[in-house]
């Protein structure tokens, strides 16, 4: 077992504004955790806070960067 290899990452959503990531091993496909997402802001909600506009901006300033780069995958 690779415990070095990236885990399978599997998105699951639930309704329009909720999602969960769920994290598995590659070899051995065991459960490593999951992880929930939310929406936390948008833009309807008013003036940003400054911490989700620090997120926002580091964001914005990837897009276009091949997903290597950024950590994402397809």
């Amino acid at each position: 077992m690779n415990d070095n290899a990236q885990p399978i990452v599997i998105k699951v959503t639930d309704g329009d504004t909720k999602a969960y990531y769920v994290r598995f091993n590659r070899d051995t496909h065991d459960l490593i955790d999951v992880c929930e997402y939310k929406t936390i802001y948008t833009p309807k909600m008013g003036q940003i806070s400054s911490r989700n506009a620090i997120i926002v901006n580091l964001a914005k300033s990837r897009i276009g960067m091949p997903l290597e780069a950024t950590g994402e995958t397809k």
